[in-house]
């Protein structure tokens, strides 16, 4: 079975291929069992006839029933999965990201109800595998303060790639130990190839990061580093802006959201079906209480 890519972003395309329930129902089975990758999660086996549910599956051995929804982040959400699509559509579409409470009233559902949905949604971000960084990437770092507890500071440290003809490729950012070097050369490990080269600027906090990386240079470009000045500042202004009583817990999932639409920015075509496949491909995690 393969499915087919959902192409362009615009409300009324997403409308047209999914305007009721079972539109989605049979493109998450797509999804889950592509390629009829069908295993029965209670005995093993591999065959299966149709279930009673939407597009569920049947193991012809034990007869357990197994819905497009069950082992995904979509199960037991508290909502039709039409409006879980819709939620991630907007998600991927809005420039700004919408607050819970616009959101809220769109839908008609409880603010803390949409506010648990896309904390799954960017906890599923936050498991997707790593496309690493290469070439020339730029590290910056910058304090949130923590406006719930006084005198708290987030250390958020950000890697930017600029190609050697001064485009900006994709970046990432993590709240870390900003005291710690091994802290800041665990998070380049995650993100970067060992051959990039790393660019940091002239401080003592430095100095050990020079000797655990193959590759690491002063700052030299101005132009790159005033790239990476506004990237960082455009970063501050929507973190403060839409987020700025999140808790310390909760600022990574939403820089994990930020990422994910922003090394995706010229694939928006690709975007949602990116995101819809790996939440159908991805355990559910309990959410918290809200910030």
């Amino acid at each position: 079975m393969k499915r087919q890519l959902l192409k362009g972003i615009t409300p009324k395309g997403f409308k047209k291929r999914f305007n009721k329930d079972e539109d989605c129902y049979k493109y998450l089975s797509e999804l889950k069992w592509a390629d009829e990758s069908f295993v029965c999660k209670r005995c093993g086996h591999t065959h299966y006839c149709k279930g009673h549910l939407p597009y569920a599956r049947r193991c012809t051995r034990c007869k357990h029933d197994e819905s497009p929804l069950a082992g995904t982040v979509f199960e037991k959400i508290k909502f039709s999965l039409l409006t879980a699509f819709q939620l991630i559509f907007d998600f991927c579409t809005i420039e700004r990201r919408a607050s819970t409470i616009t959101l809220s009233s769109k839908y008609d559902i409880r603010q803390k109800t949409i506010w648990e949905f896309k904390h799954k949604v960017q906890q599923s971000i936050g498991c997707m595998n790593v496309e690493m960084l290469d070439n020339n990437v730029y590290l910056g770092k910058f304090i949130i303060e923590d406006n719930r507890k006084r005198q708290a500071t987030n250390n958020i440290v950000v890697a930017l790639e600029i190609s050697g003809n001064g485009g900006v490729g994709r970046a990432y950012a993590e709240i870390i130990d900003c005291t710690s070097d091994k802290a800041t050369k665990e998070f380049l490990e995650r993100h970067c190839l060992p051959s990039t080269t790393i660019f940091i600027s002239k401080e003592k906090e430095n100095d050990i990061l020079i000797n655990g990386w193959s590759d690491v240079q002063f700052f030299a470009n101005n132009e790159a580093v005033e790239m990476l000045n506004e990237h960082i500042a455009e970063l501050k202004n929507w973190l403060c802006g839409n987020h700025r009583n999140c808790s310390h817990e909760h600022i990574q999932g939403y820089l994990n959201e930020y990422y994910f639409r922003f090394n995706l920015r010229k694939q928006k075509s690709i975007m949602f079906s990116t995101l819809v496949s790996h939440m159908a491909n991805t355990s559910p995690k309990r959410t918290k209480s809200k910030s």
